[in-house]
């Protein structure tokens, strides 16, 4: 029981971590491919709208944190060194 308390605390600690993640991928799908927020949202199995909400997110973050902008062009150039 014990264990799967630990499991489960250990899990949802990783949720925050992992949602932002996969915003910044949002992200990047949207601005590497310039697809629609609905056709990225059905990638991500999420609305189009969410999709809208995630990108505006991290362009706030990035605004407001020149080290997650910095962060997000290393991503999306090592991204871009491997599609050539």
């Amino acid at each position: 029981m014990a264990a799967v308390a630990l499991s489960l605390t250990t899990e949802n600690s990783l949720l925050p971590q992992r949602n932002k993640l996969r915003k910044i991928a949002i992200y990047l799908v949207k601005i590497l491919s310039g697809a629609k927020n609905p056709e990225i949202g059905r990638g991500f199995q999420i609305k189009g709208s969410a999709v809208r909400n995630a990108i505006k997110d991290i362009e706030s973050q990035i605004r407001s944190s020149p080290d997650m902008g910095e962060r997000i062009q290393d991503i999306k150039r090592k991204i871009m060194e491997e599609l050539s």
